[in-house]
This record gives structure tokens, sequence and C-alpha cells, in this order.
């Protein structure tokens, strides 16, 4: 027998999939209308990296074909001359050796994007990510990393692109519905912006940051008690922060 409680939150959570599943709807529409339109795929090239791509149709001797990728020194202040960096770029040129054995290597792409964006070599990063997406459209991890790069220079309706599509393929990715609900933050859409943090709470609930971003959205809409209620559970979460207090 459910309490009134329970009976309230898992009123809301039928309510919300059914909103979310609705906005998801429409945007996964208007994307595939979008793809099928495009006939070639664009990218952002760095100057110093060269990428050779083939089509399906190619003769299966094209395995033995190599992209040439050509990378520019790593030099990222905030790193320095570390440990940290210098294992990164280890690894960046071991998955490097890897793609050019198998262009169509999604896994080395996306990992070496990953990396590359940590070294802020972002026109390189989106360069693997584009490409590993462009072999395989269901890989979702190439979405997740590339919307966090759209959002460090501001392309929010990009980031949100990506974050959706990372979403279409993993219903619970709660850092993408936390993402999301960050961008709808900045957009000034707050009833947004509640629903995905709500949604990133939902698929986990020990994340106290989506708590705490949600309580500031509440404040925001002048929803009071709703934010204290989740001020407080935060500080139930993570009693270090003092915002929360």
């Amino acid at each position: 027998m459910l309490n009134e409680f329970e009976w309230t939150r898992d009123l809301w959570y039928t309510w919300l999939d059914e909103y979310i599943a609705e906005l998801d709807k429409r945007e996964f529409i208007r994307q595939e209308k979008e793809l099928k339109g495009r006939s070639t795929l664009t990218t952002s090239l760095h100057e110093a990296t060269v990428i050779t791509m083939y089509d399906d149709d190619d003769d299966d001797d094209s395995s033995t074909k190599k992209t040439n990728v050509v990378l520019e020194p790593i030099i990222n202040l905030e790193l320095g001359d570390s440990e940290e960096r210098r294992l990164i770029e280890n690894e960046v040129h071991r998955l490097t050796a890897l793609i050019n054995r198998n262009p169509r290597d999604v896994f080395s792409l996306s990992r070496r994007g990953g990396l590359l964006r940590k070294l802020g070599l972002f026109h390189d990063a989106l360069n693997d990510l584009s490409l590993a997406i462009y072999i395989e459209p269901s890989f979702m991890d190439a979405y997740w990393q590339r919307a966090l790069i759209y959002i460090i220079f501001e392309h929010y309706d990009a980031a949100l692109d990506s974050l959706n599509m990372c979403i279409k393929f993993n219903k619970v990715h709660a850092g993408a519905y936390k993402l999301r609900g960050d961008i709808h933050v900045i957009k000034n859409d707050t009833a947004l912006a509640v629903a995905n943090y709500s949604q990133a709470i939902r698929h986990n609930p020990t994340d106290h940051e989506a708590y705490f971003r949600r309580a500031q959205t509440y404040e925001r809409r002048n929803e009071i008690l709703l934010a204290m209620d989740d001020y407080l559970q935060v500080t139930k979460l993570n009693p270090k922060n003092i915002e929360a207090w």
C-alpha cells in the first residue's frame, strides 16, 4: 500500500515521463529529417589534422588504407608539465596507432576525442567524435563528448542535439539529463530545467549536484518550499556544501 508521498511521487514521475517523452519525440523527428537531408559529413577540422574518409561502398581492400592524423604538439597550461599530461599524450599516440590500422575503430576515435578535449585540442576532438558518429550513428559516448565541447563554446542548440541523441540511446543517462537542465537554465526555460533535473535525480538519486541545481532553479521560480526540500537533501548527501546550508 503506497503512502501519500509515494503515490504523489509515482504520479509525478509518470507525468514527467510523458512530458519528456513528447519533447524528445519532437526533437528526434526534427533531427532525423535533418540527417536525411545531409548528403555529406561536415566537421570542424583543425589545420594540423588530415583525415581521409571512405564510403561504405569501398572495395574490400579499403581496410588496408590508412587514416593519416598529424597531431600538433600537445600543450595545455592547466595540465602543465605533469605526469597526467604525459599519460594522456601516451594514450593519444597509442590510440592514433590503432586508428591508423583501422580507420573505422569508433571506440578508439571516441576515446581519443575525449582525451583531446581534456588537452584543450577541441577542433581535433570534434573531428574524431564527428567521424565516430558518421561511422556509427548510434555510438552514444561520442555524442556525450561532443556535447561537452559544444557547451564550452556556448553552442547550446548543438549541445542539446547531441544530448538528445545520448538519451535516445540510453534513457537512464542521468548526466545527459542534468546537462540538458543546465542548458535550459541558461536559455531561461526553468520549467524544462526542473523537468530534466528531476529525471537526472530519478536515475541517480545520490547526485547531490542535481538536487542543488534543481533547488537553485526552484528558487529562481520563487518556489521556496521545494527549493528548501532540495537544499536539505543536498546537505544530507554532501554536508560540505556550504551554499546549501
